[in-house]
């Protein structure tokens, strides 16, 4: 990650095809199926980086910005047809990616990598890291009948990262 200055249009091309391009493909397949089946819904994964900005993650943030706009988008083209879409948008959740954040912002600030991990926890209102799992409980909900009345939604799993509220 880097600031705009040192960012190449290439990462932005590549950031794009794997954030939103794909995305939009996959939406583009199976949408058709679920209209002839009758509906669905579709819960695509963005990121805190899609509904707030923060330095240095312009590319990122940018293909998450526009997911969430794709995301909105579609669900107003397709809710008359019984579909829904919403996204996810998690904060700081204990995974290989997630690894990369008190990494990159250790080599920003100075301060080691330990620290780094638990200062990012310690922003979130819970203080903690969020779970794998705990994202998937939230994508099980948005999947669910129990979220009948839900599209175009950005949903943060964050722990209440500032952020987010």
């Amino acid at each position: 990650m880097a600031a705009i200055t040192c960012t190449d249009l290439e990462e932005y091309d590549w950031m794009f095809a794997i954030n939103t391009r794909s995305i939009a493909s996959f939406m583009q397949a199976v949408i058709p199926h679920m209209k002839a089946s009758g509906g669905g819904a579709v819960v695509n994964n963005a990121s805190l980086g899609g509904i707030y900005a923060s330095a240095h993650f312009s590319a990122y943030e940018t293909s998450k910005f526009a997911l969430v706009g794709l995301s909105k988008s579609v669900a107003l083209e397709v809710g008359a047809d019984n579909i829904r879409v919403n996204l996810v948008c998690p904060g700081a959740i204990d995974t290989e990616m997630g690894a990369q954040m008190p990494v990159y912002y250790a080599e920003h600030t100075g301060v080691s990598e330990e620290q780094s991990y638990k200062a990012i926890a310690k922003d979130a209102a819970l203080g903690r890291w969020g779970r794998p799992e705990e994202v998937a409980e939230v994508v099980a909900f948005l999947l669910s009948d129990l979220s009948s009345y839900m599209t175009g939604a950005a949903v943060p799993v964050s722990g209440g990262s500032p952020q987010s509220l």
